[in-house]
Parts: C-alpha cells; structure tokens; sequence
C-alpha cells in the first residue's frame, strides 16, 4: 500500500536571462509538512524559487500513526 503524499513543491531556478519559462530543479511529494520543509530550506539554501501547493483532499486519507 502506498502513503499518501499531500505535500507538494517545485523548485525552480533563479531566471538568469528574464525569459519566461524557469528551469525545474527539483519536486517533492512529501508525507509530512517536516519533509516538505526539509525540501524547501535545502533549495532554499541554493538560491531557488520554490512554489509549494498543500493537496488538501488527502489529508483525510493519512493514518493517525505516521
């Protein structure tokens, strides 16, 4: 059985040229919010953008023992 992984982020590169499309440098599909912190403050710490989206309709769906 899978875990469900409700969050989720992509890291993007810094634009270096002001086009409009960004270069992905990274995603996560984390359990936990710690996890998914865990991936922000890495990219963070490299100088990427990063968007972050919560999928709320599988918070329900995480069992109370993780």
């Amino acid at each position: 059985m899978s875990v469900p992984r409700p969050f989720r982020a992509v890291a993007y590169a810094p634009h270096v040229d002001g086009g409009r499309q960004r270069e992905v440098v990274g995603r996560a599909a984390a359990k936990s919010a710690a996890g998914l912190q865990r991936f922000l403050d890495a990219h963070a710490e490299a100088g990427h953008a990063v968007d972050t989206l919560e999928v709320l309709d599988l918070l329900d769906e995480i069992p109370a023992d993780l």
